[in-house]
């Protein structure tokens, strides 16, 4: 959720589920999977903190956006502060900078919006990189946990990518940051692509079902 200050009395929240495309609202990929099962840890999780689970969960996704808006500035050379982390997003970070100095990738694109046309979504991908001559895409995880859904949402972009007339991606790559690993990283290479984007098509089906003519909110709030 995004939010663009308009008065001193009021602010205007955005939502950040959709993207404008040709003057057109496509959901986000992670909106889209959103419908897809949640697997054991995570059902577990929700039941263990009830009522906290919600706001846990958006502490959770500002640590990981902070991470991925930090890691965006380190690989365009900017440096960080320690100062301005709280310590497991400084080790998320440090553990990305390990990640760096033992693959020694070279960056293609950072953050790079993607769309499908076709089927009508969209999304935001982390990274792509060169590393010894393949071409890999990348997403960073900040979680304790990977979930399949993870796994769907890089193919659903490779997908995205493949339409757009991109070169076709030779690895998937999950990295998740501020593991317990020596390094402080994992990386998951995804597979079975195929099977995967079938069962990101069969989410987008039932996520249009389930929200015909979906479009973001708009509105102010008091401060």
């Amino acid at each position: 959720m995004n939010t663009v200050k308009e008065s001193e009395n009021t602010v205007k929240i955005l939502d950040d589920r959709f993207y404008l495309v040709d003057e057109m609202w496509f959901p986000s990929v992670t909106t889209i999977l959103s419908v897809y099962p949640k697997g054991h840890h995570l059902n577990q999780w929700i039941a263990e903190n009830g009522l906290d689970s919600k706001r846990l969960k958006m502490i959770a996704g500002a640590k990981g956006s902070l991470v991925h808006k930090s890691i965006e500035k380190l690989m365009a050379g900017q440096q960080l502060s320690l100062g301005d982390y709280e310590e497991d997003e400084w080790r998320c970070l440090i553990a990305f900078q390990n990640f760096w100095l033992d693959y020694k990738p070279e960056l293609i694109e950072a953050e790079h919006p993607v769309m499908s046309k076709r089927l009508k979504y969209a999304g935001t991908l982390d990274a792509a990189l060169k590393i010894d001559d393949k071409l890999i895409r990348v997403d960073w995880k900040t979680g304790n946990h990977l979930y399949e859904e993870h796994d769907i949402q890089l193919v659903a972009y490779e997908m995205a990518e493949r339409e757009a007339g991109k070169k076709a991606a030779d690895d998937l790559w999950l990295i998740q940051l501020g593991t317990r690993t020596k390094k402080g990283y994992s990386l998951h290479k995804v597979t079975d692509w195929s099977m995967k984007d079938i069962g990101f098509q069969i989410c987008l089906k039932l996520w249009n079902f389930a929200h015909p003519n979906a479009k973001p909110f708009d509105k102010n709030l008091p401060i």
